[in-house]
């Protein structure tokens, strides 16, 4: 049945091709379109279209291929906008105690009293111009304010005690306080003398109490020196 079909197919468009230029041609290619399209809507043709409808399966995929290589980066993009701040961090925990720095130099308030209570004898003679060393204190190189001050007893009271008098000395600076010892007018048997002077050493030095006396037997009593280290230290002499 199919090649029957197929050979009136055959011829129809043998007809169509010798005569396509003539009105019988004309004719002929109408009659054998029409042949055809019945022919194809015959029982003989339904095989043919029930196969042609039947829809094209799907064999089974392939496997998979191999990954491609990466391909190069793309341009940055534009910066987002910034975003909120965050909350508080907690409090971190305390750090290390740090190591303790170098002592720093003495401040300029720094101050010092040799005492010497016990009677020295005074064997220094006023007229003679010689002193008896009482005490001395050591000091380190700097500014100091100093002051002494020493009680002087004479015994016996009598009227050739004379005069006594102590001194202060640091390096070439002196100050000297005396008094009239005896029995007569104008005299007393025991006193206090007191000094003061500022003095710079430029190195390390010593300072001096000293007395002497005129005549009897006299003491220096509860003598002291007092040493106070300052910034700077001048003697302006006045008048």
């Amino acid at each position: 049945m199919r090649g029957r079909v197929a050979i009136a197919l055959a011829f129809a468009a043998l007809v169509v091709a010798l005569l396509g230029s003539t009105s019988v041609g004309s004719a002929a290619t109408n009659a054998a379109k029409a042949s055809i399209n019945k022919a194809r809507s015959t029982q003989l043709a339904g095989p043919l279209r029930a196969q042609a409808a039947q829809p094209i399966r799907r064999g089974p995929r392939g496997p998979r291929g191999r990954r491609g290589p990466r391909g190069p980066a793309g341009p940055a993009g534009p910066a987002g906008p910034t975003g909120p701040a965050g909350p508080t961090g907690a409090t971190g925990a305390t750090g290390a105690t740090g190591a303790t720095g170098a002592q720093g130099p003495i401040g300029p308030s720094n101050a010092r009293t040799a005492i010497h209570d016990a009677a020295v004898n005074i064997t220094g003679s006023y007229s003679g111009g010689t002193w008896t060393i009482v005490e001395t204190m050591n000091v380190d190189a700097g500014a100091y304010a100093i002051f002494g001050k020493s009680q002087l007893d004479v015994q016996p009271i009598t009227d050739a005690s004379g005069y006594g008098q102590c001194r202060i000395v640091a390096g070439s600076d002196i100050d000297i306080s005396g008094v009239n010892l005896g029995g007569q007018a104008q005299q007393v048997s025991r006193a206090s003398v007191a000094m003061m002077i500022n003095h710079t050493f430029g190195a390390a030095g010593q300072i001096s109490l000293e007395c002497n006396k005129g005549g009897s037997t006299v003491t220096a009593n509860y003598s002291k020196i007092t040493a106070i280290k300052v910034g700077t230290a001048t003697n302006e002499p006045v008048g």
